[in-house]
């Protein structure tokens, strides 16, 4: 097994400045990042200290204020280990953020459940605003509000960067109001 990243085999493994047509394509529609390519990179670079790297499948890195999302298919009980917890804080020290692994889904539900955990989704309804975009509100319960692990801006912008989609948090007691 070896590491699955954002880029293909080839970008990930060669140091060029320039990435094949394909990668460099998708960094230029936006569907990947400089971070995605720089930081596979690096932990591809890694993989020699920490063996457990040739098992991780990333989908995405993504940057938010003030830490970056490590998205993986691959399980996630491998960065509660030494090994894990020692790559993570390498990781944080070479790129100044917290890295926090969370699990991809396909589905954006199961995705934004990951995402806010301990919080509850109640439900997802489909909003039609006035301009013809299509927004999700989530709801939640109205004591849950303050336990969502980041802000709710936060929530949407990283919903945006990975399936390109708008959301809201919205509240029970708000539905219908």
């Amino acid at each position: 097994m070896t590491l699955k990243a954002p880029i293909c085999g080839f970008c990930l493994k060669t140091d060029l400045d320039e990435l094949c047509p394909k990668c460099q394509i998708e960094l230029d529609s936006g569907r990947i990042t400089q971070n995605d390519v720089d930081i596979s990179r690096y932990i591809w670079s890694l993989r020699r200290e920490y063996k457990f790297i040739d098992s991780l499948d990333i989908k995405r890195i993504i940057e938010i204020s003030d830490k970056f999302l490590l998205v993986l298919k691959s399980p996630l009980d491998v960065f509660s280990t030494k090994n894990g917890k020692d790559l993570l804080q390498k990781l944080e020290l070479e790129y100044g953020k917290q890295f926090k692994p969370i699990k991809y889904a396909k589905k954006v539900k199961t995705f934004i459940d990951e995402l806010i955990r301990p919080v509850k989704i109640l439900g997802i309804n489909q909003v039609w605003l006035p301009d013809g975009t299509i927004e999700k509100m989530v709801i939640i319960s109205d004591d849950d509000i303050n336990r969502l692990p980041m802000p709710e801006e936060v929530i949407a912008e990283i919903v945006e960067k990975m399936f390109g989609e708008h959301i809201r948090i919205g509240l029970l007691s708000q539905i219908g109001k």
